[in-house]
């Protein structure tokens, strides 16, 4: 899930793998990754695979941060959560940038937020900079 940036299991793309050798077209590249392991043995769980260079941009300084606790959670044996900063996160902001966009475009709720002082170009301010983080998560 997180090498081809699926939410559910039943998104992920097989085909992407980082054994593949040579290019990394289709891997989801992160910033930062923190993995969060709960339960007994959470100290020998191998995290080698979460820290392979080519999941991480060439400037990230810690990739991969690790913590852990013997508590159980849940009453599960044993737990592992991922919060990850990724490029997981473009094509949600994609869509949610082009629903703004066209909400713009026909002035929907904006006569609300003139009132309150933010003007037609704090909107085209704040999409130029959504579309600047877009385009920065996506060269990753």
């Amino acid at each position: 899930m997180l090498v081809t940036g699926s939410k559910l299991e039943e998104g992920i793309d097989w085909r992407v793998s980082l054994e593949g050798g040579g290019s990394a077209a289709g891997i989801n590249k992160s910033i930062s990754n923190y993995l969060l392991l709960r339960g007994p043995g959470h100290d020998r769980a191998d995290v080698s695979a979460f820290a392979d260079p080519r999941l991480y941009c060439a400037w990230s300084r810690r990739p991969l941060m690790v913590a852990g606790s013997p508590e159980k959670i849940s009453g599960c044996e044993m737990t592992a959560g991922l919060l990850s900063n990724s490029q997981a996160c473009t094509a949600p902001l994609r869509a949610m940038l082009s629903k703004a966009y066209h909400m713009f475009s026909v002035r929907a709720f904006t006569h609300q937020y003139l009132q309150h002082g933010v003007s037609l170009q704090d909107f085209e301010a704040a999409f130029s900079r959504a579309e600047d983080l877009i385009c920065s998560y996506g060269k990753l």
